[in-house]
């Protein structure tokens, strides 16, 4: 951008190059005056167009787009802030009747039949079904499950283990009348394991029987 006094001149700097611009005037105030204007508008036009800083990735302008490193540590950063989902693991129960097995029910689909000792009476079958769940439980927590929830327990088998078999256990595992209580080697397993897990295992909604349907309780 200039002034030349001459066509000749002139034409070198502005035929057939891109943004070429030539204009003649009559005197060289004309021409100065003119040529101000231009580089006022060019200037203008230079902090108009200026690359704007990348606001996402904190780049500079002469950065262009975001690179792969850029993508891979904003999501390395995101991962790292975002808060884990805590794994919650169900366990159904159902007590096997007429015949059929007891079955406990994962969360993830799976169906465990559990076996129970042939012949055994109504209490020890419900004893034996809340000892596989128990274990489920336990090598649920041990592969890094935050909470297990079993579900369809009787509601006699809570109830030793919350309450009677914490008694008993003050007593030298012996009942209110002094004797071992029925099936006592299995309920004292069981307990041991559900006093270690009980801080991630909860007693969902439990099986209540009708006072005629079984034995009584242990």
């Amino acid at each position: 951008m200039g002034i030349r006094k001459t066509w000749a001149e002139c034409s070198k700097i502005t035929q057939n190059k891109a943004g070429g611009h030539s204009r003649k005037f009559s005197s060289n105030d004309d021409a100065e005056a003119y040529l101000l204007v231009k580089i006022d508008e060019r200037d203008k036009r230079k902090q108009r167009d200026k690359p704007k800083r990348n606001r996402i990735y904190g780049s500079s302008p002469t950065q262009g787009k975001p690179t792969l490193d850029h993508l891979a540590n904003f999501l390395e950063l995101k991962t790292a802030t975002s808060k884990p989902e805590k794994k919650h693991i169900i366990l159904t129960c159902k007590h096997g009747t007429g015949g059929k097995a007891s079955t406990i029910s994962h969360s993830d689909g799976t169906v465990y039949v559990v076996q129970t000792t042939p012949g055994a009476k109504v209490p020890l079958k419900r004893l034996e079904l809340a000892s596989a769940a128990m274990k489920l439980a336990d090598g649920a927590i041990n592969a890094n499950a935050d909470s297990v929830e079993i579900i369809g327990l009787d509601d006699s088998v809570e109830r030793t283990l919350c309450h009677l078999a914490p008694d008993w256990k003050e007593r030298g595992w012996l009942n209110s009348a002094g004797k071992p209580p029925a099936n006592l080697d299995l309920i004292k397993s069981m307990f041991e394991l559900y006093e270690q897990i009980k801080g991630k295992v909860a007693l969902g909604q439990k099986q209540v029987d009708k006072p005629d349907t079984h034995d009584a309780p242990f």
